[in-house]
């Protein structure tokens, strides 16, 4: 195998990995809550066509089962749809998760009710050391979708959709 044919094997298995929720053991949902104070954190659903039709994603198209990184407990929905969850309803995790509160890096849980990217592009200084594992089960504060906009200098705008979570 050639290296380059390796180096395609290895980054196919990553991706798999982080589709999966992978294979290392999962801490208890509570438990990976612990580094925050508040237990309240910004989960990102996923980023959203601009006219709100499909989700915009390379998961979709390299894994057609993928239906996404949530699921809504509260109500029979389309797991294919882009329907949001609602304030107060409850969320199960389907693919590992690190949750992100607005500039924490910087300023702690001080910003934890704004949604990342409101006030400036999402950036590293807004993840916490909270990852969610696959099969948690979070409550939905709040949901909160932006404005059409570009990432990384791609050509198509796409929104972006976040929920304000607590843990069970």
């Amino acid at each position: 195998m050639s290296k380059a044919s390796a180096s395609i094997v290895v980054a196919f298995a990553l991706l798999a990995s982080r589709v999966t929720g992978g294979t290392q053991p999962v801490q208890s949902p509570n438990d990976v809550w612990s580094t925050l104070q508040v237990r309240t954190a910004w989960l990102h659903l996923g980023d959203i066509s601009v006219d709100g039709s499909r989700w915009v994603t390379a998961f979709a198209d390299l894994y057609p089962e993928f239906t996404g990184s949530f699921r809504i407990l509260d109500r029979a929905v389309d797991p294919r749809s882009t329907t949001l969850p609602e304030a107060g309803e409850w969320i199960e995790i389907q693919t590992k998760s690190r949750l992100l509160i607005s500039n924490y890096r910087l300023t702690g849980e001080q910003y934890r009710l704004e949604p990342p990217g409101e006030q400036r592009r999402n950036s590293r200084n807004d993840e916490t050391d909270v990852v969610l594992p696959v099969g948690a089960v979070v409550r939905v504060v709040r949901v909160w979708v932006s404005p059409a906009c570009c990432i990384d200098g791609d050509e198509h705008a796409v929104r972006l959709a976040f929920a304000l979570i607590v843990p069970e």
